[in-house]
């Protein structure tokens, strides 16, 4: 009978190291990854936009996407926000490869385009000018409007991760 307390402690005991401590310490390290992503992102917010190449840029990319890539908890409110982020990092990249290494390079979107359509949802503000019939938005104010966008999306990033 007096086996029956001890066995129900070390049972307990047992069950209580095996589920609760992975998540302690899966939860630091994934506090961690986060402030890794953070990092890398904030590092591209910083970068001389005048003053930057686009092979530059693309260059800058590469780790801020592995690390955020490697984000696992796709429920956080933070991993949301730092994918979206990266997000428009990224497309901002896609955009500027059109002027930049395109084999026809291109210093305007038309806004009856898919990339140009793109460009408008996200930044209905853009300035655009009328040529040949049709509304266009130049490349380098959509690339720059979407560095806006992300620096706004790291800007609402919980404190704690700063």
């Amino acid at each position: 009978m007096n086996r029956f307390p001890g066995m129900l402690l070390w049972m307990v005991l047992a069950i209580g190291i095996h589920v609760l401590l992975p998540h302690v310490a899966w939860s630091d390290e994934s506090k961690g990854q986060e402030r890794l992503a953070y990092y890398e992102l904030t590092r591209i917010r910083s970068l001389s936009k005048p003053g930057i190449t686009y092979h530059e840029y693309r260059d800058a990319l590469v780790r801020p996407r592995e690390y955020v890539g490697l984000l696992t908890d796709g429920s956080s409110e933070t991993v949301g926000l730092l994918r979206k982020a990266m997000g428009y990092y990224d497309q901002a990249l896609d955009i500027w490869g059109l002027e930049a290494v395109s084999d026809f390079p291109v210093d305007s979107l038309r806004t009856d385009e898919p990339h140009g359509a793109a460009i408008l949802k996200e930044c209905p503000n853009i300035s655009r000018f009328h040529y040949k019939e049709r509304d266009q938005i130049y490349v380098l104010d959509a690339v720059d409007c979407l560095w806006n966008k992300a620096a706004d999306v790291l800007g609402r990033v919980p404190a704690d991760l700063h």
